[in-house]
């Protein structure tokens, strides 16, 4: 069953608002052939939820004390009520949060960090970017933002300390 989900066109629809929560189901449902109750299917579909990174959120505090930090993630409604519930007191040491299903954009789209710069104020070239996908990262140089792609927490405590340097 796992092996059939994609992120694939209407996976990315969702993420952006395009499909509601109801129609993306439905649609995965045929996907993945899943006959199981809608809790089961909310169970396996909030799974991919494991941990924090203890070495990234860390940092956070002494961050923000020097610096706005922000969230941006590719994200639909469902998830979002999960991961703000379970990831509350990480979630509160960012300055503002930003999901694509609210700005009806996602990473790696231009239109994504342009619209976080739009709100937050702040120019994309004085934006430091972290993201561990490489396309995501990718996306966020070609738009203007400084981007470090994360594929270790080292890579984060790095690139700040070069930033702060």
């Amino acid at each position: 069953m796992c092996n059939r989900f994609q992120m694939d066109t209407a996976y990315e629809q969702h993420e952006r608002g395009q499909l509601s929560a109801s129609q993306y189901f439905s649609y995965l449902r045929n996907v993945v052939e899943f006959k199981g109750s809608d809790e089961s299917f909310l169970k396996g579909w909030n799974a991919v939820f494991v941990r924090e990174v203890k070495d990234v959120v860390d940092l956070l505090p002494r961050l923000k004390s020097k610096v706005p930090i922000y969230l941006l993630t590719n994200s639909n409604p469902t998830h979002e009520v999960f991961w703000r519930d379970a990831y509350f007191n990480t979630i509160k040491l960012f300055t503002d949060t930003f999901v694509s299903s609210t700005l009806g954009h996602r990473k790696p789209d231009k239109a994504a960090f342009d619209a976080v710069a739009r709100k937050t104020g702040v120019a994309l070239r004085s934006i430091l970017f972290f993201d561990d996908t490489i396309e995501n990262v990718e996306g966020a140089q070609a738009a203007g933002l400084r981007a470090v792609h994360v594929t270790d927490p080292s890579d984060v405590r790095r690139a700040l300390t070069l930033e702060h340097a």
